[in-house]
C-alpha cells in the first residue's frame, strides 16, 4: 500500500486506517477508513474490526469491508473517547 503523507491526519490515524484496510482486504476504501479515524474513537474502530474479523467467512454476505462500513455507519459518532460497545451479528 502506498504511503500517505498528510497534515490532515496524524500518523496514528494513518496507521490505523491502513491496518483496517489491510485486515479487511479493502485497500480501495482507505479514504473511508481515514475519515472514520476522525469520527470514531480508535478503541471503537478496533472493536468493530475485531468483531467483523471474528465472523466466519461463510456468514458474510458481501464482504468484511461492507460489514465494517454497515456497523460503523450505524454508530453514533464518538470521536476519540473510550466508549466500548457490543455488536449484534448483522450477517453482512
Amino acid at each position: 500500500m502506498k504511503a500517505i503523507k498528510s497534515y490532515m491526519y496524524t500518523p496514528q490515524e494513518i496507521k490505523l486506517a491502513h491496518e483496517i484496510a489491510m485486515d479487511l482486504n479493502d485497500e480501495v476504501s482507505i479514504s473511508f477508513y481515514l475519515a472514520c479515524t476522525k469520527k470514531y474513537s480508535h478503541r471503537t474502530l478496533r472493536s468493530v474490526l475485531a468483531h467483523v474479523m471474528a465472523i466466519p467467512s461463510e456468514e458474510i454476505r458481501r464482504s468484511r469491508g461492507a460489514l465494517f462500513n454497515h456497523i460503523i455507519s450505524n454508530k453514533p459518532q464518538t470521536s476519540h473517547d473510550d466508549e466500548t460497545a457490543q455488536y449484534e451479528h448483522s450477517g453482512y
